[in-house]
């Protein structure tokens, strides 16, 4: 249903009366002959055209060759992003697409902003084979916009679009253009044009305004939140439009909370434990299908020795069914929370929190005298969670790894905001604490296989699998005391740092 292409361009401005000038030379050996054709395009956003702050665009357009709806997102200098859609019968945003950009419209209406209608007359670029190199689009452009001011602008440029992704190939035609007295485009796309001053985009926003001094504890911790919303959102967007695991929406989430949690005297409590709180329920509706895509990519890659193995191979195809089994309800209940109205609106809570952040006296103090007694905190916190983990063979030792692995990260993402202000002992003992965090993760992903491969191998089904996932589970199991000297080695060398002591820990 949805269509997906990488399309890489560049525009430019050309005069009524200004000749469209020869680019055959070089590796252009021919150019086809012109076709003409009319383009009738409407664009949608929110009111407050939350797409175009964003850098992305909404359109449906009829006529040429590329009928449909077709969303655009930014990718490099020259290269957008598109997903296709077909036109459909009706000009309502088809649905796919509106909950596509959740993060961006926040759920808001989409509605007309802009209609163009663009003459168009085009031409194939070809190589001394006939191979197709790029297409010249000679536009003419009559954009209306709607509310409120309902202005009407005409315009010419010269489009030029690889039909590959040779980019070399476009800075040579950009030079012949320039030396035939041709001038790149100031706006990005029709549409920024047509919009004209209607709405900042991303590159001309102010960057994170708080009021504060620069250079203060609430300035450095608004730009890091800021940063991490910012990830959020991205994240969210490659999850909806290219199927990509949920790891780095939690990753912007923890992020987010870790840093609200450790600077939360910089800001409004209340306001500042709500959103821990819904980014909290974020990471766990999402941790079921994110646990299983890590057991999944581990026990597949540890029972793929001998693909022609006729056991191997069954014991495989048993693993891939119990994991899609466990894998469709959790992918589920992770799509039902993203797509739900508790979602939006911690991304709308979110916003208006960075929008208007209410901030403490001590915010307006100097990030390097504040912010490292907040990272000491997180230090002690650490401490304490490595005294308290039982020995070697005790139950419940996994669960007081993973509180050590929590503490690491809440440390690490403290640092991160810190390091602007601290320097190099918040960036050295961030590696350290990333080390750390990863050794644990090692481990205790380790811990959930081996739980996984003694639960399934029980399973009525599996067979002479089991014989299988039997050696896997020992062969795991030959590998723990390793671990857990290099767990103890990780973390007495972050505990031990000389890094740790700016920080008060």
């Amino acid at each position: 249903m949805l269509t997906r292409s990488l399309e890489t361009e560049r525009k430019y401005d050309l005069a009524a009366d200004t000749e469209v000038p020869d680019l055959v030379g070089g590796r252009v050996a021919a150019s086809s002959r012109p076709t003409t054709s009319e383009l009738r395009a409407t664009y949608y956003d929110t009111e407050g055209f939350a797409l175009a702050a964003a850098g992305v665009t909404l359109r449906r357009r009829t006529g040429g060759q590329d009928d449909g709806w077709h969303v655009k997102l930014s990718h490099d200098i020259d290269s957008r992003r598109e997903i296709g859609h077909p036109l459909g019968r009706g000009t309502q945003v088809p649905a796919v697409l509106a909950r596509m950009l959740t993060t961006v419209t926040l759920g808001a209406p989409l509605v007309h902003v802009v209609e163009l209608h663009t003459v168009r007359v085009a031409r194939t670029l070809t190589d001394a084979d006939g191979a197709p190199l790029a297409e010249l689009a000679d536009d003419t452009v009559s954009a209306q916009r709607f509310e409120p001011t309902g202005l009407t602008q005409v315009w010419r440029e010269l489009e030029v679009e690889l039909c590959g992704t040779d980019t070399h190939l476009l800075g040579e035609l950009d030079q012949r253009l320039s030396d035939a007295g041709v001038s790149r485009s100031n706006s990005a796309s029709k549409l920024r044009r047509a919009l004209d001053d209607a709405v900042a985009m991303p590159a001309e926003q102010p960057e994170h305004p708080t009021g504060l001094p620069r250079k203060s504890a609430g300035a450095l911790l608004h730009r890091y939140l800021a940063d991490q919303r910012d990830a959020l959102a991205a994240a969210d967007l490659a999850v909806r439009v290219d199927d990509a695991p949920v790891h780095d929406v939690r990753v912007a989430a923890r992020r987010l909370r870790a840093a609200l949690t450790v600077y939360r005297p910089l800001l409004d409590e209340a306001l500042a434990r709500h959103l821990q709180a819904e980014l909290k329920w974020l990471g766990q509706e999402l941790s079921a299908v994110r646990d299983l895509e890590v057991v999944g990519r581990l026990l597949i890659e540890a029972l793929e020795n001998d693909e022609a193995d006729p056991q191997e191979v069954a014991t495989r195809e048993f693993v891939r069914k119990r994991l899609g089994s466990a894998g469709r309800p959790a992918t589920a209940s992770a799509q039902a929370a993203m797509k739900s109205q508790r979602y939006v609106a911690l991304l709308a809570d979110l916003n208006a929190f960075l929008g208007a952040t209410p901030w403490t006296p001590l915010a307006e103090q100097r990030g390097d005298k504040v912010m490292p007694s907040a990272v000491g905190k997180s230090l002690r916190h650490l401490r304490k969670s490595v005294d308290a983990v039982p020995g070697p063979g005790s139950a419940d030792r996994s669960d007081g790894l993973h509180e050590v692995r929590k503490a690491a990260k809440r440390l690490r993402y403290a640092l991160e905001a810190a390091e602007p202000a601290v320097g190099g002992s918040a960036r050295r003992l961030g590696k350290k604490t990333k080390q750390m965090q990863t050794t644990l993760g090692d481990y205790l992903d380790a811990q959930h296989v081996r739980d996984w491969i003694r639960r399934i191998g029980h399973e009525r089904g599996a067979g002479a699998a089991a014989f299988a996932l039997g050696g896997l589970h020992a062969e795991h199991a030959r590998r723990v005391p390793a671990m857990e000297r290099h767990n103890d080695r990780t973390v007495r060398k972050l505990l031990k740092s000389g890094d740790t002591k700016a920080f008060k820990g």
